[in-house]
């Protein structure tokens, strides 16, 4: 027993100081993926520890060490539980006019399971839905769900950075460009209300650091605060959605979300409002809403399907005339 406590503890201490490492190569920064599993580690080391009754000078400094990185750790997760304050607090529906309904889905470009999605966005009925990772085969599988949202950004890639965007409300403004990479596209687009209302849309997916991708997470960090920047300077209402390749609690997510002043709706709602990759790993932040404009937001369930990360379904409604977001 007291060996695997050893173990745990050396393993959740060493996890920790690599997070802490600011170098940009991906078998670093994937360090920032699982705090929560190392949480859980360094908790069970330390009821180990004490457990085996004789508790040195040595265990006790083990403890202590162990003690901090739990402590750490838990720290970056905390605003991703129910028992933080919620930044994009819930809101009832009052004028229809001024809300709009978001479906963004990473459809796994191998996938070829169409139905489901389409199911999904007959039982929500969004306004608007962002795929990733969407090809040519995948934009005729959809082309059914322009019949009902005329108003199409296409950019079918087989890369697995291919984009989609289909919306009941009129855009304008459109801009599809790539930031950094010449092969990631990257949509800025405006989506029109109808009381004229207009919404600021980025529809991002940087590519990722990871083996087979980039060797750094220095392209994915770039994308991210150039568009942080570029909210910073925008004073109208902006919604930021689709697969960040980060998780909601890394320096970079932290970062793009205090340059831009934008709400991240994962706070303060619990793991569960998090869209996944799988079912211990949270991995996605956002989607992003306005801080300068509130807009209430009123998550939907997201679906048990074969995509990645799952769909998730949000509702968002203008407060005109708000000076303030309102706290809860």
């Amino acid at each position: 027993m007291l060996t695997t406590a050893w173990v745990l503890a050396a393993l959740t201490v060493l996890v920790t100081a690599a997070s802490l490492w600011k170098y940009k190569v991906w078998w670093v920064r994937m360090f920032d993926l699982p705090r929560g599993q190392t949480i859980v580690l360094g908790a069970l080391a330390i009821v180990l520890f004490i457990s085996d009754g004789a508790i040195s000078s040595v265990i006790g400094w083990a403890i202590a060490i162990t003690t901090l990185a739990v402590a750490y750790q838990a720290r970056k997760v905390f605003p991703y539980t129910f028992l933080a304050p919620v930044m994009a607090r819930k809101g009832k529906p009052r004028d229809p006019q001024r809300r709009v309904s978001l479906l963004v889905a990473n459809v796994l470009s191998t996938n070829r399971d169409a139905h489901r999605l389409l199911q999904l966005i007959q039982e929500y009925v969004p306004d608007t839905i962002l795929t990733l990772e969407s090809d040519a085969w995948w934009e005729e599988a959809l082309s059914a769900v322009q019949a009902t949202r005329p108003h199409a950004i296409k950019i079918p890639l087989d890369n697995l950075y291919g984009m989609h965007c289909f919306s009941r409300l009129p855009i304008r403004d459109t801009v599809v460009r790539s930031l950094i990479e010449e092969d990631v596209p990257s949509i800025r687009t405006g989506v029109v209300l109808p009381f004229g209302d207009v919404i600021t849309f980025h529809g991002l997916h940087p590519r990722p650091p990871a083996p087979g991708e980039n060797a750094t997470a220095i392209e994915r960090d770039a994308e991210l605060l150039i568009v942080a920047r570029e909210i910073e300077q925008d004073p109208g209402t902006v919604i930021v959605a689709g697969d960040l390749n980060d998780v909601a609690w890394s320096t970079t997510s932290d970062l793009f979300r205090r340059t831009s002043g934008l709400l991240d709706r994962g706070r303060g709602r619990g793991f569960k409002h998090l869209p996944r990759q799988s079912a211990l790993l949270p991995l996605a932040p956002g989607p992003y809403l306005p801080q300068r404009r509130p807009l209430a937001t009123s998550p939907g369930a997201a679906a048990s399907l074969r995509l990645r990360p799952l769909p998730h379904v949000h509702r968002t409604r203008i407060h005109p005339g708000a000076q303030q977001w309102p706290q809860g």
